[in-house]
């Protein structure tokens, strides 16, 4: 009986520490939102789609990288921005500047769509 009890607390702590770390939810103005971050061989411009709360696509534009190097990044780094509501995003061997560029463009987009600085960083990549 007290080991359930003990258990159960636990559970408790846990979900506690859990909510508690949790990212504040985006608060955008729905729409499409442009950004440009740094790349490697200059600047990445994306486009960034997003609802009231959610990230819904991510597009690279305009750049001068080099397509046949970037193109991972370029497919990879968008949906993972996506798929986790988050820049938080797996580095890649070969094209960090290139995600750097990507990630420092979408963040420029969803703080024009009204996400907070605060909000970024606590979803990841200052």
């Amino acid at each position: 009986m007290k080991k359930s009890r003990l258990f159960i607390l636990a559970l408790l702590v846990t979900a506690f520490i859990v909510g508690c770390a949790s990212a504040p939810p985006f608060q955008f103005s729905p729409g499409v939102y442009t950004g440009v971050g740094n790349g490697w061989a200059g600047p990445i411009h994306v486009m960034v789609e997003v609802d009231n709360s959610r990230i819904i696509s991510v597009t690279i534009g305009q750049n001068l990288e080099t397509q046949s190097i970037a193109a991972a990044a370029f497919y990879r780094i968008p949906r993972q921005i996506v798929e986790r509501q988050s820049l938080d995003v797996d580095t890649m061997t070969g094209v960090t500047l290139t995600v750097d560029g990507i990630v420092e463009a979408v963040k420029v987009a969803l703080i024009s769509a009204g996400a907070t600085e605060e909000q970024l960083m606590a979803r990841g990549r200052r």
